[in-house]
């Protein structure tokens, strides 16, 4: 009797433990599905009758691009703003012929599925596109869907200028292309910089809890094809202008640095393990970054 005691005992202790590696395999290899999206509009104030002229969004797997996009112009059936159409260059006569929001409602709704949804300066368009889910009859999103990467950035980078241009020349992203304001070229914007404020919080994380960092990083600005991975103790983040002021700060013996800071780019100071060095990275070139225990 003992023995069968025993014997159950030890299977239903096997089953526990199968079942914890099953679930913990489950969640290492759960997607995390993000839609990053922008709207354009009549004006500023949905509560007024301003109504969304168009819509773009990416679809993020694990925070990363998957090349899956959303974008819709929208006839609003409403005056375009003087103010709006300097901003986005969308005219009445360019909308007329298109779709109104209730046409393509469901075909939004579909795209996003059950994804939290990111936009800079989250609570604009939130107010907008519930303002659209509404008078078209479908439910409204809840706010804890939504994440603002203008917050994430304010957290980041108090007493700084936040807007998106900003951010992409901290970042060394190509913003050329932006010559106005579109959903579309704004949403493909923010998606890389979302990543890059995950990775700098990330990376913070590691300086305040004294951990290591893997990185991989474009390691040369001519060449994106030259990737490398290196294992550093990260030190302290500043931007090219503070590293500059820094007389005492150790240079780079490989070549003169001061000639290759960018004043406004994100600068993260670490030990190399490989190169037994103090090095400096631009945050924006960081590929992959994990936090190593």
């Amino acid at each position: 009797m003992k023995k069968i005691c025993l014997f159950t005992c030890l299977l239903s202790i096997l089953i526990i433990g199968v079942t914890l590696v099953e679930n913990t395999n489950l969640l290492l290899n759960k997607e995390s599905r993000e839609i990053v999206f922008d709207t354009e509009t009549t004006g500023l104030k949905p509560e007024d009758g301003e109504k969304i002229v168009e819509i773009a969004a990416v679809e993020l797997i694990n925070h990363v691009p998957t090349g899956k996009t959303y974008h819709q112009y929208i006839n609003p059936h409403h005056r375009v703003s003087e103010k709006a159409f300097e901003i986005h260059g969308l005219s009445e006569e360019f909308l007329e012929d298109k779709p109104s929001f209730a046409e393509i409602a469901q075909d939004w709704i579909d795209f996003v599925g059950d994804a939290k949804l990111i936009a800079h300066n989250a609570n604009f368009d939130m107010k907008f596109i519930n303002n659209e889910l509404k008078q078209a009859e479908y439910k409204e999103y809840e706010p804890a869907r939504f994440i603002d990467t203008l917050k994430m950035a304010r957290a980041l980078f108090p007493q700084q200028k936040n807007d998106l241009d900003t951010l992409c020349k901290r970042y060394h992203i190509d913003n050329s292309s932006r010559t106005i304001h579109g959903a579309l070229i704004d949403t493909q914007l923010l998606a890389q910089i979302y990543l890059k404020l995950l990775y700098t919080e990330q990376i913070k994380q590691a300086i305040a809890e004294s951990k290591k960092l893997k990185i991989t990083y474009w390691s040369n600005p001519d060449y994106k094809n030259e990737i490398t991975t290196r294992i550093i103790v990260p030190q302290y983040l500043a931007f090219g202008r503070d590293f500059k002021k820094d007389k005492n700060r150790p240079l780079d013996d490989k070549y003169d640095l001061f000639k290759f800071l960018r004043d406004d780019s994100l600068y993260l100071q670490a030990f190399c393990e490989l190169r037994q060095a103090d090095r400096t990275f631009m945050v924006g070139r960081i590929q992959k970054l994990e936090i190593l225990d």
